[in-house]
Formats: C-alpha cells, structure tokens, sequence
C-alpha cells in the first residue's frame, strides 16, 4: 500500500486519477480509506492508502510521480476551477478558458418550420394544391416531411413543385375525411 496526500482543491475522482488513474477503482478507494461518499471533498494534506499495484496505467502514474503534477478540480466559492501543482509549488489557477463572442446570425440563413394540412372531401385525391394556415400558397418553401394521418409518406411516395404550390402523390391516396399533414421550412420575411 502507498500513501497519497490530498491538496487543497481536490476532489475524491482528482484523487483517484492521481492514484490508481482510473475510475474503476473507485469503490476501493473509498472503502479503504473509510471516505465518506464519492462527492465528498478530501481536506487538504487528508492521506489515502492505495494500491499500486492495481494501477491500470503505469505510464500516466509514472508521469505523475515523476514530475510531481497534481489536478485538483473541486468546487469552489467561484465556481469550478481548474489547478495544476507541480513539484510542491503553491497551486496555480490555469488560465480560464474565454467563450468566444457568439456572431450573431444572418437573417438570410434564418428558417422556420411551418406546418399546415389538408382535409380531403373525396376519395382518391391525390394532386394537393399546399396553402399555409392562413389560404396562401407555400410557393417557393421546400417540404420537409408529409404525413397521411399518421403514416409518414417517404420522398418517393410524393412530388413537390414548389414554383407552383403543387403536391402530388404517388402510389397513395387522401380518401374523404382523411387529413394530410405538411411540414416545410420557410425563410422570415
């Protein structure tokens, strides 16, 4: 059994990397050293026996040991933070990582999702001339996906002429009192 000491700002899963450099040993860890739960934070120079040779990575264990660096990623008053320790030195908070400015969109890129649909009031239709809610045609707007009650028609099944507000079907009908629904995208004005 090795002895490992806990810094300030560590973690338990900080710990267990530094250790065993795995999260399957976990349990064994906790165990062993009567660690309350797993979200629980060590105190700072707390020690915990561990078995070396359990580690799953000896290379990432030898390169911890070998040039002393520690993580420690606990909780904090500000937040998470992220400290690395080499050789004993005071622990040194790593540069934060800045969120690049969001640019802002180009309404030209900008679409909606739009549904509307069809009642039939006869049997076997099937060349639909496509309004949106309010009775205008939906020239020039792909569709994105049409549906006969509940069964989604797939893109063979159907025939879109946008220039013309057109949907025809193909190998399927809309009989009298059967809806078609229509999802297609539309640029804002």
């Amino acid at each position: 059994m090795t002895t490992w000491q806990a810094v300030s700002g560590q973690s338990f899963w900080d710990v267990l990397m530094n250790t065993y450099g795995t999260v399957d040993e976990a349990m064994k860890l906790l165990q062993d050293n009567n660690f309350p739960n797993l979200d629980a934070s060590p105190t700072t120079r707390q020690e915990f026996e561990w078995d070396d040779s359990l580690v799953s990575d000896q290379a990432l264990n030898q390169l911890f040991a070998g040039t002393g660096v520690v993580y420690a990623t606990d909780v904090s008053n500000y937040g998470n933070v992220f400290f690395v320790s080499q050789n004993g030195a005071p622990l040194v908070k790593a540069p934060p990582y800045i969120i690049p400015p969001a640019v802002p969109p180009n309404p030209n890129d900008l679409e909606m999702t739009l549904g509307t649909h069809f009642t039939s009031n006869a049997d076997g239709t099937t060349v639909i001339a496509v309004t949106d809610e309010n009775g205008n045609p939906i020239t020039g707007c792909p569709i994105i996906q049409v549906e006969l009650e509940t069964k989604p028609l797939t893109p063979s099944q159907y025939v879109w002429n946008a220039s013309t507000s057109i949907l025809t079907l193909v190998g399927a009908t809309v009989d009298n009192r059967q809806s078609l629904f229509i999802l297609y995208t539309k640029t804002p004005s």
